[in-house]
């Protein structure tokens, strides 16, 4: 397989995760659950509410990561067929 038909698989991976209504779910209420933790927090509890944002960050990393990775796989996609086209 090459660089490119690999990227391509990836990118077809990545676009089935990040349609998959199971892990969108999962993402959505572990968020939820977080910003709930975030917001219901007491006054002296800054280390909490810090992990609770590193977490929904790390959310939103996981989901940028997912996009990276279909982009690329259009990307590969696009070159292959403008090969195809040479």
């Amino acid at each position: 397989m090459t660089d490119l038909s690999r990227d391509i698989a990836r990118g077809e991976r990545a676009l089935s995760l990040i349609e998959d209504p199971l892990l969108l779910e999962c993402f959505r209420a572990v968020e939820t659950a977080y910003t709930d933790a975030w917001r219901d927090s007491p006054a002296g509890a800054a280390a909490d509410r810090e992990r609770c944002w590193m977490a929904i960050r790390l959310i939103e990393q996981i989901r940028g990561h997912l996009v990276t990775v279909l982009q690329d796989g259009q990307i590969a996609a696009a070159e292959i067929a403008q090969e195809r086209e040479e």
